[in-house]
């Protein structure tokens, strides 16, 4: 097999932000557009084993939010929201001359797809939403809602301590202790820790503030009450051991979108894409033929 070849664009987000995205897999206008959403501080780790199977029949385009990876930052500090993320999508499709795409989207990820399917439904012509919530994930996190409380009070500490905080991030995120802190969330007898570093090196370098602001409208943001209006094939992905998203809100969200499907995936955590990405590909192959995304 030949390497991977990856163009890299640049965007200009509604408010003259600069988005980076990048394309790989089938030449553009010659197949579907596999378009990736990543979550919270993330900038693509988690992508890791399902690209091959999407470029083998798609067009990828990957992006980075805004604050996020080689994204640039708002003009506005305050510019960092659910809905900000979704007028960035739509001015990267424009710029890669995209009209519509499969829509994937993992952890805050599916926040920010399913608020597109909902405003911009002509953009969207299918949902794949892995590990993540329709709305409040804060509410759910650990099957309470204790965190949401704590967050005003972590965000002034930032606030008020915000290059000691960067500096504690930047020694100690991304170091053996990181990935022994990180093993109390995610599967580490079914993840190489090589696949997660990437993660842990991309959130160590994060500014703590702009992670905040957009933690801050993920917990706000809902499209619970809207999820009946979604009016495209979606499949749910939830993991059976998932503490970020319970796999009980899975299931509603899956129940509740008139064309929804639930794919379960038992033993996973939050970074199932990652642990069991051979059933993950054959249940998204088969999904994907059956309403003809790919042949």
């Amino acid at each position: 097999m030949g390497s991977r070849r990856v163009t890299v664009h640049y965007a200009t987000g509604w408010d003259g932000t600069r988005l980076h995205y990048e394309l790989s897999g089938q030449p553009l206008g010659a197949a579907p557009v596999a378009m990736l959403n990543n979550g919270i501080g993330c900038a693509g780790y988690v992508w890791k084993y399902l690209c091959p199977l999407l470029e083998q029949h798609c067009t990828v385009l990957h992006w980075h939010y805004r604050g996020h990876g080689h994204s640039g930052v708002a003009p506005d500090g305050s510019q960092y929201t659910i809905e900000d993320c979704v007028r960035d999508m739509e001015a990267v499709m424009a710029s890669a001359e995209v009209d519509t795409a499969l829509v994937f989207g993992h952890s805050m990820g599916v926040q920010v797809s399913v608020e597109a399917a909902l405003t911009i439904p002509e953009r969207v012509s299918g949902l794949v939403l892995l590990c993540g919530s329709h709305g409040n994930p804060l509410d759910t996190f650990q099957g309470t809602d204790r965190f949401r409380s704590f967050l005003p009070k972590i965000q002034q500490f930032v606030g008020e301590n915000a290059m000691l905080v960067k500096l504690f991030m930047e020694t100690f995120v991304n170091t053996r202790a990181g990935w022994w802190v990180a093993r109390g969330e995610v599967d580490g007898r079914l993840m190489n820790r090589a696949d997660f570093e990437p993660y842990l090196e991309h959130l160590s370098k994060m500014d703590p503030v702009v992670f905040l602001r957009l933690l801050e409208s993920a917990a706000e943001h809902t499209t619970d009450g809207r999820l009946c209006d979604v009016s495209v094939p979606t499949l749910v992905v939830g993991a059976e051991k998932d503490g970020f998203t319970p796999y009980e809100v899975s299931e509603r969200m899956a129940a509740s979108i008139p064309e929804g499907e639930l794919l379960t995936i038992r033993g996973g955590s939050h970074t199932a894409p990652l642990e069991q990405p051979q059933l993950l590909e054959m249940a998204l192959d088969d999904w994907c033929k059956r309403f003809a995304f790919w042949c």
